[in-house]
């Protein structure tokens, strides 16, 4: 049974999972051929082993578990806690690695041969052991089917006891036959393993390196005597000899760069030949390497870019190829490994169970795929409050466990409005800190909220249309919770902020860069009609912070009135308002 995700379905699974009998077994085995040579050139090719171990790599860093399958198909698995299925799915663990170990190889067993086998089997000391082996790790010796620990060392499968499960990529045309992406790139594989061997051959050869040197009959050396003991009849050949087979034997030698003199008459000078038996063949090896290189990067079930490198992509393309990768050749075996482990082995443990019908196995590649940064980008969408926290927090890398608290957020708010003057005597002591005194009526700075200003002030400001008297600020600053007074405050300056911002144009920032963002609307104009966009959304904090159905309605209708009067915040109005509006005396 297969499940898609929402969107676009993933490429389609073709596998099979099945009880593998003793008979099975044997006729399956009969065929593997192919698998043999395909194993060899695992072993042989570096760029083909390193092209199978990033796809099993990448599969054994997804994370397997139990969920509930919607019937219908449409979406992935919800992860279930479901005891016995959990309990049950620990017997395919393996130390500190969980599952990777397992997925590993059975990815890399699907990679190359095709087939894997999920074999069980009882440990004296380890118990319940699962382990995924390939066919040539199986042996069938009469009636019995033995698995091969080492090189040495046998175990017997008893029936009853034990089981053996095969899985494999079904073939196209015979489903009951195993298929991998390297069954039709032997031949490419076999060049590839042939120029190697080509150039290696041509590195070692004496003749291919060096080629032939034709000397004259009268070239000599210097004496005989002057020889050391035991030299051949002819003393130059001798030397030569020497000298050409030094560098073979000692790479380090001298001899491998200091040429080999010989003293010659000069009528024999021009005797002198050297033929070199290169062919037009060799200076075509790396053009072969290379086109041969292509052909098995676009066979292969991988990014052609993994065995390619990255060098055609930028930083910004890279990530893309990480995520297609996932979506088209990890998350299609790992689909292949999780209908297995479903089919033939969660099912049969679960048979019987009602309310198990449903429980698969499954798999989140989530941590898998690479995105670009858009830290940054959260954090100032949400600043200017067109995204949430959760978005901020996930775009960082932290998941909504990390969130704050309640008390948390008021103790950074508090923090803030402890920075600010006109908040802070109001603050303090709440944090534990010594009562100080207001701060004495002066010219108010635009943008900066504080007093109203003393009538005989030397700058008179913009008059407040809606003046408080005396007695009743008063009146609601001593009466009016601290605490919920700071926070409302805190929301309503959040939401003039992003009221602000949103209008703002480009045309007004020229006279408003020295006005504070909460401050920006008493010098822009916003018509009633213009709030639910200016406000959308600008309230999270509040409604964060302040749960009191009355506060967050007052604090809403008096951050509007502000808006369309263009009337400065104040504190004490704001703990007035609220104060008359009866959300103070509970």
């Amino acid at each position: 049974m297969a499940f898609r995700r929402k969107g676009p379905p993933p490429k389609q699974i073709v596998a099979s999972a099945a009880y593998v009998s003793q008979e099975s077994l044997v006729k399956l085995r009969r065929n593997i051929a192919w698998q043999r040579m395909a194993w060899d050139y695992y072993d042989t090719i570096g760029e083909l082993r390193y092209s199978v171990g990033w796809l099993a790599n990448a599969c054994s860093r997804a994370r397997l578990y139990v969920g509930e399958a919607d019937p219908l198909g449409e979406t992935v698995p919800k992860p279930v806690d479901d005891a016995l299925a959990l309990t049950t799915m620990e017997e395919l663990k393996s130390g500190t690695s969980g599952y990777a170990e397992i997925i590993n190889r059975m990815v890399i067993h699907l990679s190359v041969a095709g087939e894997t086998y999920l074999v069980a089997y009882d440990d004296p000391l380890m118990g319940r052991v699962w382990s995924a082996v390939c066919n040539e790790e199986l042996l069938v010796a009469g009636p019995q089917v033995k698995l091969w620990i080492d090189d040495q060392t046998q175990i017997t499968l008893e029936e009853g006891k034990s089981a053996i499960i095969r899985v494999w990529r079904q073939h196209a045309r015979k489903r009951w036959q195993a298929d991998s992406p390297v069954r039709p790139l032997l031949a490419d594989l076999a060049k590839l393993y042939a120029l190697n061997a080509h150039v290696l051959a041509c590195a070692d050869s004496r003749l291919a390196g060096a080629g032939i040197l034709v000397v004259p009959e009268s070239a000599t050396l210097p004496p005989a005597e002057q020889q050391a003991e035991g030299v051949l009849e002819d003393s130059f050949v001798d030397a030569l000899m020497t000298a050409m087979v030094t560098p073979i034997a000692n790479r380090d030698s001298a001899a491998a760069v200091v040429p080999f003199v010989v003293r010659v008459p000069d009528e024999s000078a021009k005797a002198f030949q050297h033929i070199t038996l290169a062919t037009p063949f060799d200076a075509q090896v790396p053009v072969l390497t290379e086109m041969t290189l292509k052909k098995l990067a676009i066979g292969l079930d991988i990014p052609a870019e993994v065995m390619l490198g990255m060098e055609q992509t930028n930083h910004w393309t890279s990530w893309q190829i990480e995520e297609s990768a996932v979506k088209l050749h990890v998350e299609p075996l790992l689909g292949i490994v999780c209908h297995a482990l479903t089919e033939k082995f969660l099912k049969p443990a679960l048979a019987g169970q009602p309310g198990k019908e449903n429980l698969v196995v499954w798999y989140d590649t989530t941590e898998l795929v690479l995105r670009p940064n858009k830290g940054p980008e959260a954090l100032t969408l949400y600043q200017q409050g067109l995204v949430g926290g959760s978005v901020v927090r996930r775009e960082n890398g932290f998941t909504e466990s990390d969130a704050p608290t309640k008390a948390e957020q008021q103790e950074a708010l508090l923090w803030d409005l402890a920075k600010s003057p006109a908040t802070a005597p109001l603050v303090l002591p709440m944090m534990g800190f010594p009562e100080v005194a207001p701060p004495s009526p002066g010219p108010a700075r635009p943008g900066v909220p504080g007093p109203a200003p003393s009538p005989d002030a030397d700058e008179p400001s913009r008059p407040t249309r809606n003046p408080i008297p005396p007695e009743k600020e008063r009146h609601a600053l001593t009466a009016a919770p601290s605490t919920l007074v700071a926070c409302a405050n805190a929301g309503v300056m959040r939401a003039l902020e992003i009221a602000g911002k949103r209008l703002q144009g480009r045309s007004d920032r020229s006279r408003t860069h020295n006005v504070d963002n909460w401050n920006l609307h008493t010098v822009l104009p916003c018509q009633r009609g213009q709030l639910d966009h200016v406000l959308d959304g600008a309230f999270d904090l509040l409604d964060a912070t302040v749960t009191a159905p009355c506060v967050q309605r007052v604090c809403r209708a008096y951050t509007a009135q502000l808006l369309v009067t263009h009337t400065a915040h104040r504190i004490d109005a704001l703990a007035s308002v609220l104060a008359s509006g009866g959300c103070l005396n509970d």
